[in-house]
């Protein structure tokens, strides 16, 4: 009797199991989440690109200069009104020649003459402005380079020089702090070593680790 009722459960058992159904979940393999690259990840191929350089002596090295460093390394084609000795103003005027003719990026590099001279922290600020918003309503890309630090690369003790390091102290920060729609790329990172004189013309070795601080922050190709 007992193994007739064992059997009997155990057909109804094999019964129900067969009737009954197994839920299997899928995994999808067919969807693979990619990581898409940010602004700061993305590499700016400017070949071919034309640039205009706006300064004074810092930029004025024909030929070997950090602007011809870049502009080798990336490839850009570039047009470099900089003079010797000359202020923001002058600077104003050579940007106002030249604003019409189809410029990707502008490099402004300015404000240590006016720090050697009566000129205001202030103006030269405003003059530095004035040429980015001009960039900027022709199309252009304003770059602003701060130039290095005075307070580490000068070393001038003559008495006409008193002003020199606040003065142009004060005009970095304002560049680095207020300067309004214009990359700001800061090279105040220059060390003395790197400097040619009391005002800190630079060495070669200088004016190549002020191009490579543009390519850096810019996020150029080089080739």
């Amino acid at each position: 009797m007992y193994i007739t009722l064992l059997c009997l459960v155990l057909v109804v058992i094999l019964a129900s199991m067969s009737h009954s159904k197994v839920f299997v979940t899928k995994v999808d393999t067919t969807h693979i989440d990619t990581i898409v690259p940010g602004v700061e990840d993305t590499i700016v191929d400017v070949n071919g690109k034309r640039s205009i350089f706006i300064g004074d002596s810092h930029t004025s090295g024909y030929g070997w200069g950090w602007q011809d460093i870049l502009c080798k390394k990336t490839k850009m084609t570039f047009l470099n009104t900089a003079v010797s000795g000359k202020r923001t103003l002058w600077m104003i005027g050579q940007l106002n020649l030249h604003k019409k003719k189809g410029w990707d990026y502008c490099f402004i590099y300015g404000g240590a003459n006016d720090a050697a001279s009566m000129v205001s922290p202030e103006t030269a600020f405003r003059n530095i402005q004035k040429m980015v918003d001009t960039c900027n309503q022709y199309g252009i890309q304003p770059i602003v380079i701060t130039g290095t630090d005075p307070n580490v690369t000068f070393t001038g003790k003559a008495p006409e020089w008193k002003d020199y390091v606040w003065k142009k102290t004060k005009l970095q920060n304002y560049m680095v702090d207020s300067i309004k729609n214009a990359i700001v790329i800061d090279t105040r990172f220059i060390p003395r070593s790197d400097c040619a004189d009391f005002v800190c013309h630079m060495k070669l070795s200088g004016h190549r680790k002020t191009a490579e601080k543009v390519i850096e922050v810019m996020r150029f190709k080089t080739y």
